[in-house]
């Protein structure tokens, strides 16, 4: 379908397609699948619109799906031992070091951004203020978004 012929019912029928079975396997997408699905397509026909390439942009008033709060429930994080389990048994693997990091709460994007330096040794914290990420079969290497000051506590308590 060109992009003139998009209009605002095709949206919502893609929508609720999403909603309703859109995965390979038929199965329901989840609400943040979604919504970020819908945001990409907003991104592509607001510049549509800015070029002069549709009239109206037809995703504008499309509205994605509320996702439900989620509640953490006590077995959902490991305890202390758990984790001491756990980093004895991936002693060996040639990613431990990462698994440890992401024992200690830094994110995986994080854990791929960092670099030497934003590691203080003696102290035993890291600063990471970068995040690497792929797109497009490129890597991508960005400054950290949320708040200043994120510290991963890297010897245990």
């Amino acid at each position: 379908m060109k992009m003139q012929a998009v209009r605002q019912h095709h949206v919502d029928q893609w929508v609720s397609a999403m909603i309703n079975g859109g995965s390979q396997t038929g199965k329901p997408l989840a609400p943040g699948t979604v919504r970020l699905a819908l945001i990409m397509l907003k991104q592509v026909t607001e510049y549509a619109a800015r070029q002069g390439l549709v009239a109206r942009d037809p995703a504008q008033y499309a509205q994605a799906p509320r996702q439900r709060a989620t509640k953490i429930a006590p077995t959902d994080v490991w305890t202390r031992e758990q984790v001491q389990a756990f980093a004895a048994k991936a002693a060996g693997h040639r990613l431990y070091a990462a698994f440890l990091l992401a024992c200690h709460g830094l994110r995986r994007s994080e854990v791929c951004g960092m670099r030497w330096a934003d590691i203080d040794f003696e102290v035993g914290t890291s600063n990471n203020l970068t995040s690497k990420s792929t797109a497009m079969s490129m890597w991508w290497t960005s400054p950290r978004r949320l708040g200043p000051g994120r510290r991963c506590r890297c010897r245990p308590t």
